[in-house]
């Protein structure tokens, strides 16, 4: 039998893992497709690496971990995918996944998502559910922002990685602006593409304050006495813009949304967002896509030509201005400084006003592995931002603001 393929599991401080197959929740014939055994423990307790090959039927009931290279085969096996038996521990799963076929994307989406949930202790999802369940997850695209005439730029727009204030400084700067999506066709041949990105956990955090924030005020009366709890505005939620259509539904608690019911209320987002269940059926939310993977905009259209540069958001300054000088901006763009700080912000959504942020790193502290889940789900992210941007170096125009643990908060017209 050929090889399955594998996702290298990063060096942890934790000992043990349990395996899915031994919890009860797991069913028998989700095991048998998981062909698993452990090998041979070779070399001293430092170097110890699992390995897994194919074998019938085999619980995994403890792993020990090492800060060797560990490797888990998940058994998943798919006859149209031509990443079928290829190892893949060493290479990027961006150009992998963003390059391949439909069934190359289920194949390595089966394999990230079923890697975040072993982490979390959870069974891996059945073949083929992670894209059937969270295609928007990993290639949702937004829009592109077009301005100019015959020398156009075209802003590849990526949610809360600083899109209001790259476009409304596009808008002042230049003529002829559109937001064109993948139905909406737009001349950009000749235009030069660009776009930016973050820290991906960062990128992470950031979009949970902002979907929570959405799904608070749609869902829920604020308190109008001092101890009091939010109160339900009903099983439907209600528009924060009133020209916006809403079509799902409410479904935490809304006392969870304030106070020390926050790190309850991220401990529930978490088991659904490693479900997939918050991007399609029933569960849909549509606030939820601030967490979908930034490269999915960048990337996920496989009939527009990619970027002609991406830059990160943490030294935007720098990036801005080496981006200029390659490609060429118009006057009112050319340097970084002189764009308009003040340029399409709304505070609330750039800040954690509600406290939900805060509540999701206390969870992420307290639960280090769950964390670890969040962070493996990232990785095409993490992987697309190795081979796709040049290392963050400076901070010209960008301070940063908080470093709480891994989460990275930029200054406010970048939080947006």
């Amino acid at each position: 039998m050929s090889p399955q393929i594998l996702l290298a599991r990063a060096s942890s401080s934790e000992t043990f893992v349990p395996s899915p197959c031994s919890l009860q929740s797991v069913a028998p014939t989700r095991c048998r497709r998981r062909r698993i055994l452990i090998g041979s423990i070779v070399g001293s307790l430092a170097s110890l690496a699992l390995i897994v090959v194919a074998a019938p039927a085999a619980p995994l009931s403890l792993v020990k971990r090492s800060a060797a290279f560990a490797s888990i085969y998940w058994g998943f096996e798919s006859t149209h995918s031509s990443l079928s038996g290829i190892d893949i521990a060493n290479l990027s799963l961006c150009t992998l996944f963003y390059n391949g076929t439909d069934a190359d994307q289920a194949y390595l989406a089966d394999q990230i998502v079923a890697n975040a949930r072993y982490e979390a202790g959870l069974p891996p999802l059945a073949p083929g559910e992670a894209m059937a369940h969270g295609g928007k997850f990993f290639t949702i695209v937004h829009e592109r922002f077009v301005c100019g005439g015959d020398e156009k730029m075209a802003y590849r727009n990526v949610w809360k990685g600083g899109n209001n204030f790259i476009r409304g400084n596009m808008q002042e700067g230049m003529e002829n602006c559109t937001a064109a999506s993948k139905g909406l066709s737009v001349n950009v041949d000749k235009a030069f593409e660009f776009s930016f990105v973050r820290d991906p956990f960062s990128h992470f955090v950031s979009g949970y304050r902002e979907a929570t924030m959405r799904t608070y005020k749609q869902c829920c009366n604020a308190p109008t006495q001092e101890g009091a709890l939010p109160t339900p505005r009903g099983e439907w939620p209600r528009p924060i813009r009133e020209s916006q259509e809403l079509g799902w539904r409410c479904r935490y608690d809304c006392s969870l949304f304030v106070g020390e019911g926050t790190k309850s209320l991220a401990k529930a987002v978490m088991s659904d967002i490693l479900d997939l269940s918050l991007f399609h059926g029933s569960h849909w939310n549509p606030n939820f896509v601030h967490v979908a993977l930034m490269f999915a905009n960048i990337f996920g259209e496989r009939s527009w030509r990619r970027p002609d540069f991406i830059g990160r958001l943490e030294s935007i300054g720098s990036d801005w201005d080496r981006m200029c000088a390659l490609h060429g901006c118009p006057e009112r763009l050319a340097t970084y400084g002189k764009l308009d700080e003040s340029t399409g912000q709304h505070k609330e959504t750039s800040s954690d006003q509600y406290g939900h942020g805060a509540g999701l790193l206390a969870l992420f502290e307290e639960e280090p592995r769950l964390k670890n889940a969040i962070r493996k789900l990232l990785r095409l992210d993490k992987d697309c931002l190795r081979e796709h941007t040049a290392p963050a170096s400076g901070t010209t125009g960008t301070r940063r603001l908080r470093d709480a643990g891994d989460f990275i908060e930029l200054d406010s017209w970048l939080e947006r």
